[in-house]
């Protein structure tokens, strides 16, 4: 397996697709609560044309040991970039990963080709932190295992997720599968890291844009654009009957401005 030790941490990262040389290099940073295995949706798609990098950040996944901030996960995005000799990376990000992607390409923009962000930009919601600290307290021992994912759902996934038979049953099965399911102490220390993110963010030379779901209840679609406009991105792309897991709503729409927006940059 791959893993890069950095500051005291063990980080873990996949690196699959095209490593010809020739192909472009995508990097993937994932959002709260989640890990590298939450593009797996994405990678039919990526795969066959880039070479995808995807880390698990602190706090979650495999990754293991060290401090959980915002400038660690930007300096272990940065520092996996130089172990695995890489320029011109295209980096995605969703969420709290556009956070971690928009601050790499802020701290290091030489080496960063485009900046991709999912559900994510300058907006901080004080409502969010709020939201993410009621769950915490969801995931009590003398609550039910399933509480909270049941009370997180609706903020991430289109009303149309519900209308699917067993679709949610489904998702919690799942998620209490996982092998690797985040610990109550890594999400109770990067709600600590969401409370007072604030950037750093890019500047407006940087080749930008962002894919944000039509229906995002967590971070609503027209606050967030506004918020973006002083980056200016080269495009918005508003996914209809799409929420703030705008990916698993909507893979095929977000894959089709993904794949052109890297190979055309």
């Amino acid at each position: 397996m791959p893993w890069l030790s950095n500051a005291r941490t063990r980080l873990f990262y996949q690196d699959t697709g095209q490593n010809t040389g020739t192909q472009a290099a995508v990097m993937l940073m994932a959002g709260m609560t989640s890990d590298s295995s939450s593009w797996d949706i994405l990678m039919p798609g990526l795969a066959p044309k880039f070479r995808v990098i995807r880390p698990d950040n602190r706090g979650v996944g495999q990754t293991q040991g060290g401090a959980v901030t915002l400038d660690a996960w930007i300096n272990d995005g940065l520092a996996l970039i130089d172990h695995l000799q890489l320029d011109n990376v295209h980096v995605v990000g969703h969420s709290m990963g556009g956070r971690i992607a928009a601050g790499m390409a802020a701290k290091n923009p030489g080496c960063i080709a485009s900046l991709s962000l999912l559900a994510s930009g300058p907006l901080a919601l004080a409502r969010n932190v709020e939201l993410f600290r009621t769950l915490a307290a969801l995931r009590s021992p003398d609550q039910p295992a399933d509480l909270w994912l049941r009370a997180f759902f609706p903020w991430l996934f289109h009303p149309d997720f519900f209308e699917r038979p067993d679709a949610v049953q489904d998702a919690i099965t799942a998620a209490q599968a996982y092998p690797y399911a985040q610990t109550l102490d890594g999400f109770t220390a990067q709600i600590g890291v969401m409370a007072g993110a604030r950037g750093p963010w890019p500047q407006p030379d940087l080749p930008l844009q962002a894919i944000l779901g039509e229906n995002d209840l967590m971070l609503p679609t027209d606050m967030m654009a506004q918020a973006l406009d002083h980056l200016k991105p080269a495009a918005i792309h508003i996914i209809p009957r799409a929420g703030h897991a705008v990916h698993w709503d909507a893979p095929n729409a977000v894959l089709t401005p993904l794949i052109e927006f890297i190979t055309s940059t």
